[in-house]
C-alpha cells in the first residue's frame, strides 16, 4: 500500500517534514554562480612539478578557470615568491584570459588579502599546497565570515597525506569541500542552461 506523503501526516515523521521544508526553500544548499569568486593559489611553474598528482590538479584548476571565465565571474591568481618559484603556469592564465584575471604576488602563506576587494559571498579556493597556503587562506576567509568552498580535486600537496588531513580539518572547521564537477553542475542546475554544452565539453 502506498501512503501519500502529506504535510498533515508529517507530524509523525519529523525527518520527512524537514526534508519537505528544505525542498520548499528552492535548493537553498546549491552553490550559486552569482555569489562566487575564484582564488587560485600558487599554481606556479617551479612548484607544481613537486606536487603529488600534479597533472590531475592542473587539469581541474584549468577547468575551473575556464568555467569562471565562461560565467564571467571574478578570479585572481596568487604567486608565492615568484622570483624563486616562477610564475603561474601560462596555460591556466590563457584559460581565464576572457576575464582579465588579477595576479597577486605574495610572500605570506595566507593569501586571503588577494580577494579583500571582492564583494562575492562565496570564495572558491583551489591550488597548492593544500596543507599550507590553501589551508591558511581558507581558515582566514572563514574567520572573516566568508563562505569558503575548497575544490578538493583542484588542490594538491607534495604528500597526499598532507592534502587529506588538511581537507578533513577544513571540512570540520566549516569549509565546503566539493569536486570541480560538483561545483559546476550546481551552477548549471538544469541541462537547459545556455552554458551546459560548453561546461560539458570542459569536463569530458
Amino acid at each position: 500500500m502506498v501512503i501519500p506523503l502529506t504535510l498533515t501526516g508529517l507530524k509523525y515523521f519529523p525527518i520527512a517534514r524537514r526534508a519537505v521544508t528544505v525542498l520548499n526553500r528552492g535548493m537553498a544548499w546549491r552553490l550559486k554562480c552569482e555569489e562566487c569568486a575564484l582564488l587560485v593559489v600558487d599554481m606556479q611553474e617551479k612548484l607544481l612539478p613537486a606536487i603529488h598528482g600534479a597533472e590531475s590538479v592542473a587539469r581541474n584548476v584549468l577547468v575551473l578557470t575556464q568555467a569562471f571565465a565562461l560565467f564571467r565571474r571574478p578570479l585572481v591568481f596568487t604567486e608565492q615568491y615568484p622570483q624563486g618559484l616562477g610564475h603561474t603556469v601560462p596555460e591556466l592564465l590563457r584559460g581565464a584570459e576572457q576575464t582579465s584575471p588579477t595576479i597577486v604576488e605574495k610572500t605570506r602563506f595566507n593569501a586571503a588579502g588577494a580577494v579583500a576587494g571582492f564583494r562575492s559571498k562565496n570564495i572558491v579556493v583551489c591550488g597548492v599546497e593544500t596543507h599550507v597556503c590553501v589551508r591558511q587562506t581558507a581558515l582566514e576567509l572563514l574567520a572573516q565570515g566568508k563562505v569558503v568552498t575548497v575544490v578538493a580535486d583542484a588542490t594538491g600537496s607534495r604528500r597526499e597525506e598532507h592534502r587529506r588531513v588538511a581537507l578533513e580539518e577544513l571540512r570540520a572547521r566549516g569549509a565546503v569541500i566539493v569536486s570541480a564537477e560538483s561545483l559546476l553542475f550546481d551552477w548549471l542546475e538544469d541541462s537547459r542552461h545556455p552554458l551546459f554544452k560548453s561546461i560539458a565539453r570542459l569536463i569530458k
